[in-house]
């Protein structure tokens, strides 16, 4: 693995551009020289290519017309650069993530509300490779999704309704309904039935609408609007409500979008098995 260690930006006399890196290459340091392409480095390397001794070492003009070719070549490179950045979900921005999107879920999986590209990203990366149609499946996508772990619950599955304590095992219900598995871990029973196959029931709690908001997060509060924080402000005895409130630092690289009642419900449709019934409530 190659760590960049340090990176120092420098013009030759010669008039190139190069960026001098110290590397961490699986613990040994090397050093490399790499060009910058930009629009400096383009008019140094044209001017290289001149034949020596037709401009004085000192040619103010003559660099001055090089600026025009080596602008175009420098925007050439970066549309280049960016055009190879779009063929990968990770490095790709804009509407070409959302093309990704379309071309690998087609209209079911469109941008959140406020989403931005990092988080939508991500929620593309996922969507492609998390198992489906499973107990950890299920789980493991509504915790992605809400930032909150889910209560599923399969009425014919024995392993999670539990059952009676017995003669030879008084321990595993203490005299009431409850569940005792091999691993020493116990709990409250759930009320099974053997006559709703293919049928289980999920229950979650919906994000946080502030943590999605920038609209709910208080700002600075002022003498003339005490009530403009909200969040962020100090109490005084004058404006004893400045400091009260919800506050948060936000990333908007860390912001998912809003999360809706009807996608988490899509995104359980999608993630269930064919043939079988999620009741659902969302707290």
């Amino acid at each position: 693995m190659t760590e960049i260690v340090s990176s120092t930006i420098a013009t030759l006399p010669s008039g190139q551009t190069i960026d001098f890196q110290v590397q961490n290459n699986n613990g040994v340091l090397t050093s490399a020289i790499l060009p910058v392409y930009d629009q400096t480095d383009f008019a140094g390397r044209l001017l290289r290519l001149l034949p020596g001794g037709w401009f004085p070492a000192v040619a103010p003009r003559l660099m001055a017309v090089l600026q025009a070719p080596a602008l175009m070549f420098s925007l050439i490179y970066g549309m280049i650069i960016f055009a190879k950045a779009q063929q990968r979900v990770a490095f790709a921005s804009g509407a070409f993530l959302d093309l990704a999107a379309q071309d690998y879920f087609g209209p079911t999986f469109p941008r959140l509300e406020y989403e931005l590209d990092p988080a939508y990203a991500a929620r593309i990366q996922y969507n492609l490779t998390a198992p489906r149609g499973t107990y950890s499946g299920m789980t493991s996508m509504l915790k992605q999704l809400t930032g909150n772990s889910p209560a599923i619950f399969q009425p014919n599955n024995v392993v999670q309704t539990g059952g009676w304590a017995t003669q030879s095992n008084p321990g595993a219900g203490g005299g009431v309904f409850a569940f005792y598995d091999a691993a020493g871990e116990s709990g409250a029973g759930l009320w099974g039935s053997m006559a709703l196959p293919c049928q289980i029931f999920i229950s979650i709690e919906a994000p946080l609408t502030g943590y999605y908001s920038f609209a709910e997060l208080g700002g600075l509060s002022t003498e003339d609007m005490p009530q403009a924080g909200g969040g962020f402000g100090f109490a005084s005895q004058s404006m004893p409500a400045a400091g009260g409130g919800l506050l948060a630092f936000i990333d908007p690289d860390s912001v998912p979008g809003a999360i809706t009642n009807s996608i988490i419900y899509q995104q359980i449709a999608e993630w269930m098995a064919v043939g079988y019934i999620a009741w659902t409530q969302i707290i």
